[in-house]
């Protein structure tokens, strides 16, 4: 049997929005096909977020479990669509799963599980977001795109910097 070594890198984190894990769906994203197949895929039921989230968790990791050479993955959150003054555009949001949600979810299987949070470099608070999750030990931080260029390039020194911390920026 060959050793599991490998680190997926690239596993997207799903959840429906309950009380406390700061996620949203928008209305498109809910009649969507994607979203409606992953219901289908995973026999989630959409009333039930917290039941829907943890059987969604389950699958994830019992696919992770079962492969052969893959030891951990890296769960990657997605930020929000953030306007000019830098608050979250709900209207513009198709899908957020919160930073904090990663966190958490990873903290809570350390040996299977890595933190890769997500970051709009438009949000007003993206540069104390990135000491933040650095901080709460994410792993990696994947950057989306920003829509205004000086505040990516602000960004960029800070995410140099993270690397002192121990996280990646992707």
């Amino acid at each position: 049997m060959t050793d599991k070594t490998l680190i997926d890198c690239h596993v997207h984190l799903a959840a429906l929005p309950d009380s406390d894990n700061g996620c949203y769906i928008s209305p498109k994203m809910l009649k969507s096909p994607l979203f409606r197949f992953l219901l289908w895929k995973h026999q989630l039921d959409p009333e039930k977020p917290r039941e829907a989230n943890q059987k969604y968790l389950d699958d994830l990791l019992m696919e992770l479990r079962a492969s052969r050479h893959v030891q951990k993955a890296v769960l990657l959150g997605m930020d929000g669509v953030y306007d000019q003054m830098g608050r979250l555009d709900h209207g513009h949001t198709d899908f957020l799963i919160s930073n904090d949600y990663v966190l958490k979810t990873a903290q809570a299987h350390p040996s299977e599980l890595l933190a890769g949070v997500s970051l709009n470099p438009q949000r007003r608070d993206a540069v104390e977001e990135v000491h933040r999750c650095a901080d709460a030990g994410s792993n990696s931080i994947r950057l989306t795109r920003a829509t205004n260029p000086s505040i990516a390039r602000s960004l960029s020194g800070n995410c140099r910097s993270s690397a002192t911390l121990g996280t990646s920026s992707v």
